[in-house]
């Protein structure tokens, strides 16, 4: 049985720690949201219903 949700199949070295760096950082808007998202879903906040 498949897990549901979304996965990040390759993280390209960033850790959580450190996307959250470089949200604080983004001084674009969107930027900082998809960046947050990406986040999200490394720490499994991305499990569909």
């Amino acid at each position: 049985m498949r897990k549901k949700g979304l996965q990040i199949t390759n993280d390209h070295g960033w850790t959580i720690e450190r996307l959250q760096e470089q949200e604080r950082k983004m001084k674009k808007a969107n930027m900082a949201k998809r960046i947050a998202v990406i986040r999200l879903i490394m720490q499994g906040f991305g499990k569909l219903i």
